[in-house]
């Protein structure tokens, strides 16, 4: 029963977080094409993933990142630049 609800919550997340990129994606890029996008989110990896497709995008416009370590690695390399 656990792992039932375990993986309605992540689905359910999956969901929206793809859905939340389909809407705002493709106008922002309509008028800020070279535009860098952050996906902070959980689950990262698909999102991010979905965010490329949505988006059209090569691989270095989509950064993402949903946990503390990932933040930590973010912030330790954008300090460096």
């Amino acid at each position: 029963m656990v792992q039932t609800s375990r993986l309605g919550a992540a689905q359910s997340l999956l969901t929206g977080g793809v859905a939340a990129c389909r809407e705002p994606l493709p106008p922002l890029l309509a008028v800020a094409a070279g535009a860098v996008v952050l996906i902070i989110t959980n689950p990262v990896d698909v999102v991010t993933y979905a965010a490329l497709k949505i988006g059209g995008l090569p691989r270095h416009q989509v950064l993402g990142s949903g946990m503390v370590l990932d933040s930590s690695r973010l912030r330790s390399l954008t300090a460096r630049s």
